[in-house]
């Protein structure tokens, strides 16, 4: 319950102090959770990549009633994509990602599949690179359905994570509540090929991102990290930083200037 409360308390508080002057502007999905890191908590600075996601499906035009053969062309095709995309990545930014999986590839090794089917998501840290790297791996479909005989129909998401803008002045305030209640920082700058929704939101107010440590060293989404998770020194951490994080929220609201160099550092373009 009280973990429940302070929630409430910071969303309310920086989204009635912050918010205020950007009502009716789309947010995108808001995910406003602190991402966890190991070790040492970090400066809420963090650049995050703009990313999309896309489906795609690779079809035969002809069916496999009058061709059954020629069907087997639908994961030739996408599996000629896949591997190109694995030499494309050789070949763009070292900011940048491409990951993928082959969700569908027929349902039994002595069936002719009649389609292919996957997930992918491109990553980049600016949008500019994310529109040129969009189009370099869609030639990759694109190619490994000539090349096969198929037809691909490429579905892009409506709603691409776009990157963290991070606000030095709500920063400052976290840090301060964040230390006050025993937290410590390292002060480097990390520029993350990870992306979070929190990217959309920090678009349209001032925002932060903040990262903690979780008392182990363990890699994000991996099952040590989970472990890692459940530990009570990473329990611990969480509350103080809840309660922290309330603590800004609760600045914002009552502090008119902590407010207003938020939201001027924000017009500025800055944070």
């Amino acid at each position: 319950m009280r973990l429940n409360w302070i929630a409430c308390l910071v969303t309310l508080a920086l989204w009635a102090a912050v918010g205020s002057a950007h009502a009716g502007e789309p947010l995108g999905r808001a995910n406003t959770a602190p991402t966890l890191a190991a070790w040492s908590d970090l400066l809420p600075d963090l650049s995050t990549a703009a990313v999309t996601w896309f489906g795609v499906v690779v079809v035969l035009v002809l069916t496999i009633t009058t061709a059954p053969v020629r069907s087997m062309r639908n994961l030739d095709g996408l599996v000629l994509a896949y591997q190109a995309i694995a030499q494309l990545r050789q070949h763009i930014r070292r900011d940048s990602r491409i990951h993928g999986i082959i969700t569908d590839g027929g349902s039994a090794p002595n069936v002719v599949p009649d389609r292919a089917a996957g997930t992918f998501l491109v990553r980049a840290l600016g949008p500019a690179y994310l529109e040129e790297l969009k189009e370099k791996v869609q030639r990759c479909f694109e190619a490994g359905a000539a090349a096969s005989g198929a037809t691909v129909d490429i579905r892009w998401d409506a709603h691409p994570y776009a990157p963290m803008r991070n606000n030095t002045s709500l920063a400052a305030a976290y840090r301060a509540n964040a230390e006050s209640v025993g937290r410590t920082f390292i002060d480097v700058r990390l520029d993350s090929t990870g992306s979070t929704d929190m990217g959309n939101v920090s678009q349209a107010i001032p925002s932060i991102h903040p990262m903690f440590g979780i008392g182990a060293m363990a890699f994000n989404h991996t099952p040590a990290f989970t472990e890692v998770c459940a530990t009570d020194a990473a329990h611990g951490a969480m509350v103080q930083v809840a309660q922290a994080l309330a603590m800004t929220g609760v600045d914002v609201a009552l502090e008119p200037d902590l407010l207003q160099r938020a939201k001027e550092e924000f017009a500025s373009g800055r944070g």
